[in-house]
């Protein structure tokens, strides 16, 4: 759904990362956010939660192209989406740990995993 719309309103922080990565203006009903990033980049804009500015910020969005074309472009303020296979890649190439890992029977303990545990 995030894809195909033009602009969305929101609340989720969730939402807030998504849309800023697929390129579609968040319009955030919150008087703060923790996703600060897509403020500033232009991303996102904070429009609280009274009724006469989400109204107003959502016409300004439709009507003025310029604002919406610096607001709709995709980002990786987040994160670029690879972050699993970074992760499966390290992994793989530390082998002693994964063979101490699977010796311990899964367990994550010092004395398997850690060279310089007692």
């Amino acid at each position: 759904m995030a894809k195909s719309c033009h602009f969305a309103f929101t609340d989720s922080g969730g939402l807030q990362e998504e849309l800023t990565w697929l390129g579609k203006p968040a319009l955030v009903l919150r008087n703060v956010t923790d996703r600060r990033e897509a403020i500033d980049a232009g991303a996102a804009i904070l429009v609280g939660t009274e009724p006469e500015s989400i109204v107003k910020t959502a016409i300004q969005l439709m009507e003025d192209a310029a604002l919406y074309r610096r607001m709709a472009q995709p980002r990786q303020l987040f994160g670029d989406g690879t972050a699993a296979k970074r992760i499966v890649d390290i992994l793989q190439h530390n082998g002693p740990w994964l063979s101490a890992m699977g010796a311990a029977g899964g367990v994550v303990t010092p004395s398997a995993t850690l060279p310089f545990a007692a």
